[in-house]
């Protein structure tokens, strides 16, 4: 199975990281982006989770 990504969800996270980069280092921005990214990526495996 494959994860798509659309270009408003995309959008949405670079609008969120922007606003949280105001306030956090780059790593942890890094961190928080990439943590995003994983928890997306269980739903290849389950993906029940998003109902």
């Amino acid at each position: 199975m494959k994860l798509v990504y659309t270009e408003q969800a995309l959008l949405s996270l670079e609008e969120t990281l922007e606003f949280v980069s105001l306030k956090v280092s780059s790593e942890k921005l890094i961190e928080i982006r990439d943590r995003i990214l994983d928890k997306a990526d269980t739903l290849i495996n389950n993906p029940l989770l998003a109902r």
